[in-house]
């Protein structure tokens, strides 16, 4: 499978209101929550967020993760491959995704699939949010 964008997949995405109050469950209920440098957490419960959860049962994924920053001056993540298909919606702010020779900016809305085993590497251009979805 080769990586897949589709632009406005779904324009029904979470408010700031809705990813705040995700990530602040998340930490107070001690959930898996992630941050590796200032302004950048990934919260493993975006479940929780109803329009996630319907998107989730609709792409027939196994999990949701909620990625933000609100400081966009540098990579999300560097340069990795995982180990399963992915997709992601931006659902608040956009992103620079290079995948292999190839680079996609998202805006709200955008999915992009990426296939286990393809290097990538996510750009926040302004402050964002975005669901990982796995399969």
């Amino acid at each position: 499978m080769k990586e897949i964008i589709v632009k406005k997949y779904n324009l029904s995405t979470p408010s700031w209101e809705e990813v705040i109050n995700n990530l602040n469950y998340s930490i107070e209920k001690n959930l898996l929550v992630k941050s590796n440098r200032e302004g950048f957490y990934v919260a493993h419960e975006a479940i929780l967020i109803p329009k996630v959860n319907k998107t989730m049962k609709k792409l027939k994924a196994k999990n949701a993760h909620l990625y933000i920053n609100f400081i966009y001056n540098g990579s999300a993540f560097p340069k990795h491959k995982d180990s399963m298909d992915v997709a992601y919606w931006q659902i608040i702010g956009k992103t620079k995704w290079k995948v292999g020779n190839k680079q996609y900016i998202l805006k709200k809305g955008d999915l992009i699939k990426i296939p286990k085993d393809i290097f990538h590497e996510v750009t926040p251009l302004t402050a964002r949010a975005g669901i990982s979805f796995g399969y």
